[in-house]
């Protein structure tokens, strides 16, 4: 959190003012967490939080079996029009995001056409599903079509996570689209990179196509980088599991924001660094032994159908 609110102050714009609201659970949050985070104040952003024990308990993820890796708090913007009530637009922001440009942009996009005609502006992950991570709400609007109870609803009904019963409430109709790069997840570019299957499919149609290009460009200029699922920037394992350029300077972006928080702690970000070293040397070793053992099958296979001549080209190279 404290990443994510640094990062965000550090790209405002002087001459506009900024309220950010925590949810959280306050009986959780102790008194010196508090002022660690109101530390962080300037005089064009304020901070204030607001408790979210009254999120309706049914929706406690601690009595699911499939999301309960969902904290409640998450639920919190099924409730922005009672937490902040003075509100006409909120934007919603997780808590595992880098904030590289400045939010106010978001309001200033999403609100360039007629406010009446969407109830939430956010970046799709595909032409269906939009992710919830950072959503622009129309708060007035959405109270008046008793949007936010039915939400709540729903996913106490489907027993769902919050993102999914925002996709199932809302329609498509009632969703404006902001630009990929408020919205840009590493986990999407490695796929791009890494898994040929899903590289060549988001190229093979006309939509995808668009949507690869689209994404590509957002992470020439992201406003907003979104750790999403496993990746996150405190994973060392899989910061040296997916050792990309792009990716890897958003790690190192993240860690420098750390660096400048006031929770950072000298001992805890050598441990990190030290385990990251070690997991990168392990996975070296595992190459090797993974590129070396496929050398031999290939080999093998070579014996097998009876391809001595190609075999012994290999041979040659080996030994040349």
């Amino acid at each position: 959190m404290a990443v994510t609110i640094r990062s965000l102050i550090d790209h405002v714009n002087p001459v506009m003012k900024y309220e950010l609201y925590i949810a959280t659970d306050l009986d959780q949050l102790d008194q010196e967490s508090r002022q660690k985070i109101g530390s962080m104040e300037t005089e064009n952003v304020s901070i204030a939080f607001v408790d979210s024990r009254r999120i309706d308990k049914r929706l406690n993820p601690n009595s699911r079996t499939v999301f309960n890796h969902i904290s409640i708090d998450t639920f919190a913007r099924f409730y922005i029009d009672q937490l902040i009530p003075a509100e006409k637009f909120v934007l919603y922001l997780d808590v595992d995001l880098l904030i590289k440009d400045d939010v106010g942009e978001i309001f200033a996009e999403a609100l360039t056409k007629n406010q009446d005609d969407f109830l939430i502006a956010g970046v799709p992950m595909d032409s269906k599903y939009l992710n919830a991570g950072v959503i622009l709400f129309n708060v007035e609007r959405m109270t008046k079509q008793n949007v936010f109870n039915q939400l709540v609803d729903y996913a106490i009904k489907e027993n769902i996570d919050d993102e999914l019963a925002l996709n199932s409430v809302i329609k498509k109709s009632s969703v404006r689209q902001l630009d990929h790069r408020w919205n840009c997840a590493p986990s999407d570019l490695s796929k791009l990179i890494w898994n040929p299957a899903i590289r060549n499919e988001l190229w093979s149609r006309h939509k995808n196509k668009v949507l690869a290009l689209q994404l590509t460009r957002a992470f020439q200029n992201p406003g907003i980088v979104h750790f999403l699922g496993s990746q996150k920037p405190w994973s060392y394992r899989m910061r040296a599991l997916f050792p990309y350029q792009v990716v890897e300077s958003f790690y190192q972006d993240w860690w420098e924001y750390y660096k400048r928080s006031p929770y950072y702690d000298a001992a805890t970000y050598q441990k990190y660094l030290d385990q990251y070293a070690q997991t990168l040397s392990e996975l070296a070793v595992d190459r090797a032994k993974l590129e070396k053992t496929s050398r031999v099958q290939r080999l093998t296979k070579k014996v097998k159908a009876g391809d001595f001549k190609s075999l012994w080209r290999s041979i040659l190279r080996k030994i040349s």
